[in-house]
């Protein structure tokens, strides 16, 4: 992944990509569809769990669905923030929507998609380290990315949020 046309990823200048928000906007959905994975999107959206669940509200997501949905969640939460306020020097020049989704769009696609729509050569070191631990955390189980997956994060931080309790 992370293939494109250009020879500066989606930031070239030459097609004004770096300013067509909508698409941005639009490629960060289908990448996050893709890393949430098969299993998680046949949980979510086959229609036989959606008549189930309009019949049993009760009827919650399986585990695993929960982990990679809420754990996509906030990976893309705090690489979002993390982009807006580590590289706001080079978000200036945008309005505040505009920044947001760019930030947005490297997030989601700093965990497995690899494309860049800012100048990754002008990256400060503490936004290159967070990418390297969104890199490497990656996206769920049965999907098109790589990384450590999601779900194996999620109980890494509970095993140990529970070890400093001594819960079992």
């Amino acid at each position: 992944a992370g293939f494109s046309l250009f020879t500066d990823g989606l930031y070239n200048n030459d097609f004004s990509i770096r300013t067509m928000y909508n698409l941005h906007f639009v490629m960060a959905l289908i990448i996050i569809f893709g890393g949430l994975g098969f299993t998680v999107i046949e949980d979510i959206f086959s229609p036989k769990n959606i008549m189930t669940r309009l019949k049993q509200p009760w009827r919650k997501w399986e585990i695993g669905t929960k982990m990679a949905v809420y754990g996509t969640f906030w990976l893309i939460v705090i690489g979002t923030v993390g982009f807006m306020i580590l590289e706001f020097d080079q978000l200036t020049d945008r309005n505040i929507v505009d920044a947001f989704i760019t930030s947005m769009f490297q997030s989601v696609t700093t965990r497995t998609a690899g494309f860049n729509t800012m100048d990754f050569g002008s990256l400060q070191t503490a936004t290159i380290i967070m990418c390297f631990g969104l890199m490497f955390i990656g996206t769920a189980p049965g999907s098109t990315g790589g990384g450590l997956k999601i779900t194996t994060c999620v109980l890494i931080v509970i095993s140990s949020i529970a070890n400093i309790r001594r819960q079992e």
